[in-house]
């Protein structure tokens, strides 16, 4: 008996469990959205969780394309990619055939020997390339191997060949891989359009609420697993996209109790003239632009620091004069005459229209020529909407035309704003603001030994009239223990059922 084990009861690293009281929340904040977005005419699909690898990395998801769950091939396809893995480690002008080693006795047992080498450094990676792996495994500590692969992606200067290093480092990792968790919900609406567009309206106005996955390092309110919200509509190129995606998200915001908000709207073409302004190649924008998206978590000090080891100083001093043009910037766009500057206009001025008749300034929107957006296909306008109080933003998007002609070698504007659902839940829990709006639940207490089964279901049913949750539970000795507790779990009433009746009470007048 002392050697009995049992299984562990956590999740999976970086995954979690929702109780009761926050999925009730959540309920509530997608009812919400849902009907918001419904009402602008967007209709609800579905994409797989699963998507195949080539989709996946196709080098748009900027820092989240990193972050890929990949998942192995099965059955047959897995050994034969990793027969044939062994043998290229196995081949005569690699590190790995030693000549000391003599022959191969056990095939599975040389695999395994393979593996643990390849995730060593000592004596098995050149120097000029210790420092890499070392990070990478330094990376991996106290972290379980779901991302085995991953280290398979150091490759030894002896194993390369002719062929390009980066090629040769794909081959290897894709022949292992077929597919991947989603790391977006906008991935997959490509896709997903492409395959679909002669069964749907143009324009397509799509929405999207489920899970997506991403390998990054846990740590608190950032997990692997999360829910996304996603509105996009794909066919419209005109400013009336970004115009209803902005409308239908600050209304579902307004709607689930956030005020004093701030719409931010950037152009990614602007920021390209900026960059390119501030004398930083083409090779290095991209880079750049993922180190300026993290401003708000590691400040400008953080940027500053991280900017000096791509760029030179005279560089950074002219990207920093930008930070304080947003004013200026703001004063002269109404009387500019470019194109690009003309349309950003038009957002902000026919926003606050709106916004201020129906009822009032209780957001603001800005224009922000330092507003990145980290994921790399977007094309035009981006916007995000902060939350000073809870300093960080809570909803984000922009415009992303060139995707789509890549499955269909035509050009097909799209547009797509997101909500940070699981950032959004966080801060209504902290308010409690959504229980108010729940369902009244009820217990309906009985004796098992006594009352009728039937009759008790028939007074429950006659209970429930669409507004109120009637839960059946048995009765407790101890009642004033037991009405403490549902008190506790949510519980507004509740009512001791007798055949002559049920007084229903407020648990608050117990």
């Amino acid at each position: 008996m002392g050697n009995k084990s049992t299984l562990r009861s956590n999740p999976v690293r970086g995954m979690r469990d929702i109780l009761p009281d926050e999925v009730q929340v959540r309920d509530w904040a997608q009812t919400i959205i849902q009907r918001v977005y419904e009402s602008y005419g967007f209709s609800r699909i579905e994409t797989p969780a699963m998507e195949n690898i080539e989709l996946l990395k196709r080098g748009e998801g900027g820092e989240n394309q990193k972050l890929i769950f990949e998942v192995l091939k099965r059955g047959d396809k897995l050994q034969d990619a990793v027969k044939s893995l062994v043998d290229h480690f196995e081949a005569p002008n690699t590190v790995w055939a030693s000549k000391s080693e003599g022959g191969i006795v056990d095939e599975n047992e040389h695999a395994d020997r393979l593996k643990r080498e390849w995730l060593s450094t000592e004596g098995k990676v050149k120097p000029a390339l210790q420092d890499v792996a070392q990070k990478e495994l330094e990376a991996q500590k106290g972290e379980s191997e779901d991302r085995i692969t991953r280290e398979w992606q150091v490759i030894p200067q002896d194993i390369q060949t002719e062929a390009d290093p980066e090629q040769v480092n794909a081959s290897l990792l894709n022949n292992l891989c077929d597919s991947g968790m989603r790391f977006d919900l906008t991935v997959p609406l490509v896709r997903y359009y492409a395959d679909n567009m002669n069964s749907l309206p143009n324009p397509f106005k799509a929405l999207q609420i489920g899970s997506v996955w991403r390998a990054e390092r846990p740590q608190k309110g950032r997990f692997r697993q999360f829910t996304q919200c996603d509105i996009d509509i794909i066919g419209d190129g005109t400013v009336f996209a970004e115009l209803e995606l902005i409308s239908a998200t600050t209304e579902a915001l307004l709607e689930m109790g956030f005020e004093n908000f701030i719409v931010r709207i950037n152009d990614r073409r602007l920021l390209t003239r900026f960059l390119e302004n501030c004398g930083i190649p083409k090779s290095k924008m991209q880079p750049v632009s993922e180190i300026l998206d993290n401003k708000d978590k590691i400040g400008w000090d953080g940027v500053k620091q991280k900017l000096n080891d791509i760029l030179s100083s005279s560089s950074i001093d002219e990207l920093m004069k930008i930070v304080s043009m947003q004013e200026e910037v703001n004063k002269s766009m109404n009387s500019s005459s470019d194109p690009v500057i003309k349309d950003l206009s038009t957002i902000i001025n026919t926003l606050k229209k709106v916004r201020e008749n129906s009822g009032g300034k209780k957001f603001d929107i800005v224009f922000d020529p330092l507003l990145i957006r980290g994921m790399g296909y977007y094309t035009g306008p981006v916007f995000e909407v902060a939350v000073p109080e809870y300093g960080s933003s809570v909803a984000g998007g922009g415009r992303y035309d060139r995707m789509i002609e890549k499955f269909l070698d035509r050009s097909i504007p799209a547009c797509g704003f997101s909500i940070g659902f699981e950032r959004i839940i966080q801060i209504l829990m902290e308010r409690g603001s959504a229980s108010a709006h729940a369902k009244e639940k009820i217990a309906l207490l009985y004796d098992n030994s006594q009352d009728d089964p039937a009759l008790v279901m028939q007074k429950a049913s006659e209970l429930r009239d669409g507004k109120k949750a009637v839960t059946l539970m048995p009765k407790k000795k101890d009642m004033r223990k037991q009405l403490d507790l549902l008190m506790s779990q949510g519980f507004t009433a509740f009512g001791v059922y007798k055949n002559e009746g049920c007084e229903i009470k407020a648990l608050s007048s117990k």
